[in-house]
């Protein structure tokens, strides 16, 4: 998806979801880099970010390539 394609996906999501209709497209919508990468964005600029979790990583050093595994097949990401 395009860039601008994915920001209407996002913002008409709170629309579909109140008018009771079937979101069409959600795992296009998630297969897309450009929602990762805006997801990154504005995950990374929180000052949590680099907060170590329970696992003691933080979260900077995202790189597209390697959510790759998930961007092909987001069914994936249930099982790691």
């Amino acid at each position: 998806m395009l860039p601008n394609t994915v920001e209407r996906a996002i913002g008409s999501l709170p629309t579909v979801v109140r008018s009771d209709r079937r979101v069409n497209g959600l795992f296009r919508l998630i297969k897309s880099p450009s929602l990762w990468d805006q997801a990154y964005q504005k995950v990374a600029s929180n000052k949590g970010a680099m907060t170590p979790g329970i696992n003691g990583t933080t979260f900077d050093g995202y790189r597209r390539d390697a959510n790759r595994f998930y961007l092909d097949d987001p069914a994936r990401a249930e099982t790691g």
